[in-house]
């Protein structure tokens, strides 16, 4: 356990009233005018512990974040979402293409490095009346750590939120 002496840290005051708990959360503007905050983010560095020219198929990445968005958010009963991603081409030196290649054979693509998992919550539910609040957990690749890019946040507030949310009560 770390021991910290708590009573000599930096301080630094917040302005009069102001609250960590009540500062504007990262959230969404959408059409629908539906608030959604960001309750929280997990981003991971795709090809962390690979091989260098070792590269699987982007299929094999995405299944891994699904599947990581699951085990990190097993409560909510919507399934990920995951939104299209731009493939990086790339190309391997000293290596000739198949004349004719296979009919599954997308090339030398790679997903962009860092997977990122949201869980996103809205005060409203989306379908059922009985409950007050409704969740979803989206899925998106970007190029470096940190906020989305504006173009997934605009991806973000095209979503369905009403067809695909988890509706529940806390």
């Amino acid at each position: 356990m770390t021991d910290l002496d708590w009573k000599h840290l930096k301080r630094r005051p917040l302005p009069e009233g102001e609250h960590p708990k009540t500062w504007p959360a990262w959230g969404i503007a959408r059409a629908d005018r539906r608030e959604v905050v960001l309750e929280s983010l997990y981003q991971y560095y795709l090809y962390a512990g690979h091989l260098l020219g070792g590269m699987h198929h982007p299929r094999q990445e995405l299944e891994v974040a699904i599947s990581t968005a699951r085990k990190r958010h097993e409560w909510v009963k919507a399934a990920p979402v995951v939104l299209p991603p731009t493939l990086l081409e790339y190309s391997v030196p000293g290596k000739a293409r198949r004349f004719v290649p296979p009919e599954d054979d997308i090339g030398p693509v790679t997903l962009p490095r860092v997977a990122s998992i949201a869980l996103l919550r809205s005060d409203q539910q989306a379908r059922d009346p009985s409950c007050c609040f409704s969740s979803l957990v989206v899925i998106w690749f970007q190029e470096e750590f940190g906020d989305a890019p504006s173009a997934i946040k605009a991806q973000i507030a095209s979503l369905d939120w009403n067809a695909r949310a988890f509706d529940w009560m806390p």
